[in-house]
């Protein structure tokens, strides 16, 4: 993997995170430039899972912005958002098949399964993630909230409950 291509999209990556309701559009730019490096990456190593994830949440993200923003919505812009959709979904499928036992690509697409109303192949993906590592504590957040987001308001509860003494765990044993 090429190192310093990594580090800039993961750098470019987390601005873009914090400045995602701030300025949209340097947003989308630290974004799309990322997407560019983690890509440059992958084309010298197409199978290293934890840049395949890192793409594919940029590409989630900026499709994520768009949908938000619906004043830059045009026909190229939404073909733009089905290709980045697609092409996330596809990292993440390779990142999972390339390292099944990675339980943070599983949540990730799990989300965004979540989020496009796939919600059988969400809690497939969260159960599996949960299977992997059962004391994931990213995993029993996003599952409680998915939880709570089908209506399941009373397991939600337990499962953040669970999830909280889990992080809170996790931090005092560092």
């Amino acid at each position: 993997m090429n190192v310093i291509s990594f580090s800039e999209g993961y750098i470019h990556l987390r601005e873009a995170l914090e400045l995602e309701h701030k300025d949209t559009d340097l947003a989308l730019r630290k974004l799309r430039s990322a997407i560019c490096l983690f890509e440059a990456v992958l084309d010298t190593n197409a199978t290293d899972n934890r840049t395949l994830r890192e793409c594919a949440e940029a590409l989630l993200l900026v499709n994520k912005i768009l949908k938000r923003d619906r004043r830059r919505q045009s026909l190229t812009t939404e073909m733009q958002e089905t290709n980045d959709v697609l092409r996330a979904e596809e990292y993440l499928k390779r990142a999972i098949s390339l390292c099944p036992r990675d339980a943070t690509s599983r949540v990730v697409l799990a989300q965004h399964y979540t989020q496009s109303g796939k919600n059988e192949q969400a809690e497939e993906l969260f159960l599996d993630a949960l299977e992997i590592n059962a004391f994931n504590a990213t995993a029993l957040l996003h599952y409680s909230n998915f939880l709570h987001s089908i209506g399941g308001v009373e397991a939600a509860q337990q499962f953040k409950h669970f999830s909280m003494l889990v992080a809170k765990e996790s931090r005092n044993s560092q």
